[in-house]
């Protein structure tokens, strides 16, 4: 799997080092160049073609000013706070000391006759930067500042990112660290190298080389979008799915890496882990903690207006599909059940001409009848008896009743007799009615 950088990592060159002091001619003429897309947040769309208008912003979309250095170089450890220079001039001299030397290389399994090492070429760069987003809230929070404030504050972020850096990446040597607070949102630019300075001998004479130890400063997997999404989460912002299934398929596809790659990953990206760590410790350094609480509050409020303005189109279509899909399944329904009353019309269609054809063979039969035997006689009495039976003899044979009645061709039957007076008065009733 390929490696993504997203943007927010990079090699090194003297343009990129420059760029990373904000303060430097290099940034200013990079701002200039870009113009008012550096004025908005990384996680703030510029405009937003919906009926509503305008996309509501969170942060102002103005510099963040910060006097005082804004640098820092690493010293045995620990941070020291320099200008923009004096980190470039660093950063510089370092990238120049690795081409003197022949450029990275690393070392070979084999060895010469004299015991001495071979050295080989390596594509590992000498510095790589790494630019970390602070929680959006302490953008917020940076703005309304004093410069005393800020001092304060600015000790407490690049030491604990540097202290996240050493944890995340302790085989790279983190060289430098630089704060961009000229945009909406305050983030931090990383500076490590995988080289180390090592002393080799070559033709009898020791010779310091730059021999890298490896991938170890691995980084950006995931990137500022899955973060601020999982930091949204966090925060109890319920997520659109459209959202939901980018953040399921960034992190998804990092845990695939995770398994394939022979590199050691920890279980969450560093972006998430960075996030957290941050957020629970900026949040600490207020006296008022209820104005952190606040602030992450216009925050969410600020998310649930963004997605609206974000995903108006999105939302109505889908409503429109569900309108469609319901309309579609009213119209499945209504088809059933009109295709069940056509059959259940065709098979009453069917046994009411089978009740007709079976009434003209009744009606031939009982025409045919003759009450002069006793036989027929008996199962025509018998039929006359039943409560159940007689009704239909009268409704559905009126006529052929009468006749059998009128002109009995039997015998003194008392039962007989007793069947055709009571027919005669049953129907005489009927006509009345």
């Amino acid at each position: 799997m390929k490696n993504k950088k997203h943007g927010l990592t990079g090699g090194y060159s003297r343009h990129a080092a420059a760029h990373s002091d904000q303060n430097s001619p290099t940034h200013l003429q990079d701002k200039a160049r870009k113009g008012a897309w550096f004025q908005e947040s990384i996680i703030n769309p510029i405009y937003i073609s919906t009926p509503v208008g305008r996309a509501p912003t969170f942060l102002e979309g103005l510099p963040l000013g910060t006097k005082g250095n804004l640098c820092w170089l690493t010293e045995g450890g620990y941070l020291t706070s320099v200008d923009g220079e004096t980190m470039n001039k660093d950063l510089d001299g370092f990238a120049a000391d690795v081409a003197k030397s022949g450029g990275p290389c690393r070392l070979s399994s084999r060895k010469s006759k004299s015991g001495e090492v071979y050295l080989q070429k390596a594509t590992t760069k000498p510095q790589e930067r790494y630019t970390v987003p602070m929680p959006p809230w302490f953008s917020r929070a940076w703005g309304t500042m004093s410069p005393e404030q800020r001092e304060d504050a600015k000790e407490v972020v690049s030491g604990n990112l540097f202290k996240l850096a050493q944890e995340r990446w302790p085989n790279a040597n983190i060289r430098a660290l630089s704060l961009h607070c000229d945009t909406s949102n305050l983030h931090f630019d990383i500076w490590a190298t995988e080289l180390e300075k090592t002393t080799v001998t070559i033709r009898n004479k020791p010779v310091d080389k730059y021999v890298t130890k490896g991938q170890c400063f691995n980084s950006g997997l995931c990137g500022p979008g899955t973060m601020f999404l999982q930091a949204k989460k966090d925060l109890g912002h319920k997520l659109h799915p459209v959202d939901e299934a980018k953040l399921k398929r960034s992190l998804d596809m990092y845990q695939t890496h995770r398994m394939l790659t022979k590199k050691t990953l920890p279980e969450i990206p560093e972006e998430i882990t960075f996030y957290r760590n941050l957020d629970k410790k900026l949040t600490g350094i207020f006296k008022d903690q209820g104005y952190p609480k606040r602030l992450k509050e216009e925050y969410l409020g600020f998310c649930k207006m963004l997605d609206s303005h974000k995903y108006f189109q999105f939302d109505k279509l889908s409503s429109l599909r569900e309108l469609e899909t319901k309309i579609i399944k009213r119209e499945d329904e209504l088809s059933e059940r009109i295709e069940a009353c056509i059959d259940k019309t065709a098979k009453a269609e069917e046994l009411h001409a089978e009740a007709e054809k079976l009434k003209t063979e009744a009606e031939d039969l009982l025409a045919k009848a003759s009450v002069a035997t006793k036989p027929e006689r008996a199962v025509l009495i018998k039929l006359w008896k039943s409560p159940s039976i007689r009704p239909h003899l009268l409704r559905n044979f009126p006529k052929t009743m009468m006749g059998l009645a009128k002109n009995p061709t039997f015998n003194r039957d008392p039962d007989a007799l007793q069947m055709c007076a009571e027919i005669l008065v049953a129907l005489d009733k009927d006509m009345d009615k």
